[in-house]
């Protein structure tokens, strides 16, 4: 069986290395590797090294035509480079290095061309340098604030150290300053509630109003054969209406007073017989509540003394000794 296993699956070769590494080796392997990572980063991310669309075709096609150029290989038709998709070849001057260039230039154009490429590219410039003057006024609107910040706090350290200076100086000299403030008067709207306690406080009674009205209506009747009485009249009048036009209202007819006076007596002696009754009624329900406490307390206390005696009957009628109660004497007298 052994005859039939090749002998390079169970006998080492020359280049083969053993699976076993030193640890100096796995080092070396492992900084090797990481100077190839870091390199070909650098490669990636190196700005020259970073290469457009059309140069990236341009050198695919030069590999592409050193591979078919190579001996070996043939010099017939089947050599030529075959031509981009979506371009035609001229068959009498052969798709060329310098022919392809300008095809694919072409036709770049005209992808180009077609999705706007340099109006996009245009808008593009435009909107980074319209950010980019943004950022610059930003920036600069930033530090002006700052630096007029910086004036207005030097301003106010200058001004407090010159107060200062000026408050030590009169110290020193022992004069005391004096500011004098003085305060205007202002006049402000009086309040709502204010108003209603003035009026209230110089609001008369009818009564009062009454004997008003019937003084000036007498006084009137007195003098209204005269000037002087008539003048007075007129006056009365106008001053009455100018109250009755300003919204105020006018008691002054000893007629309307009389009724409006005999109107709220009745209203009062209704309220008072209104609240009369209430407080009988309250009275009442007081003293039938307290009747049918009392009652309820009489009751239970007699149920009570009842249920005590009762109690004490039931023990009475039992015997030590015996079974049941007691419902009478042995030798007693039948009757």
């Amino acid at each position: 069986m052994a005859e039939l296993v090749p002998a390079k699956y169970y006998l080492p070769g020359e280049d083969e290395t053993h699976y076993y590494h030193s640890q100096k080796e796995k080092m070396e392997a492992r900084k090797k590797y990481k100077e190839m990572a870091k390199e070909s980063k650098m490669k990636r991310l190196d700005p020259d090294q970073i290469k457009t669309l059309e140069e990236l075709q341009i050198e695919e096609e030069q590999k592409r035509m050193e591979e078919r150029s190579q001996p070996g290989n043939g010099n017939g038709a089947d050599d030529a480079p075959a031509a981009p998709a979506g371009m035609k070849t001229d068959a009498k001057e052969g798709p060329g290095f310098e022919a392809l260039r300008e095809r694919l230039q072409k036709r770049i154009q005209e992808l180009r061309a077609k999705r706007k490429a340099e109006q996009q590219s245009k808008t593009k410039q435009s909107a980074l340098q319209w950010k980019k003057e943004r950022s610059k006024q930003t920036l600069e609107r930033v530090k002006n604030a700052a630096r007029n910040e910086e004036k207005g706090n030097a301003r106010h350290e200058k001004k407090r150290k010159q107060a200062e200076d000026e408050c030590g100086e009169g110290q020193e000299e022992g004069k005391t300053t004096r500011t004098e403030f003085q305060f205007s008067k202002v006049n402000l709207p009086e309040p709502e509630w204010e108003k209603r306690k003035r009026n209230k406080k110089n609001k008369h009674s009818k009564e009062e109003l009454l004997e008003k009205a019937v003084a000036v209506k007498e006084d009137l009747e007195k003098a209204k054969d005269t000037e002087e009485g008539k003048a007075k009249a007129k006056k009365v009048a106008l001053d009455a209406a100018y109250l009755r036009a300003t919204g105020q209202k006018v008691l002054d007819d000893p007629k309307l007073l009389r009724k409006s006076i005999k109107r709220e007596q009745k209203e009062k002696l209704k309220s008072a017989q209104a609240w009369s009754e209430r407080n009988r009624r309250v009275e009442e329900a007081k003293q039938a509540k307290q009747q049918k406490r009392t009652s309820n307390l009489k009751t239970r206390r007699d149920t009570k003394i009842e249920h005590k005696i009762a109690k004490r009957e039931k023990k009475l009628t039992r015997r030590p000794g015996f079974e049941g109660e007691i419902k009478g004497f042995v030798n007693a007298a039948k009757q």
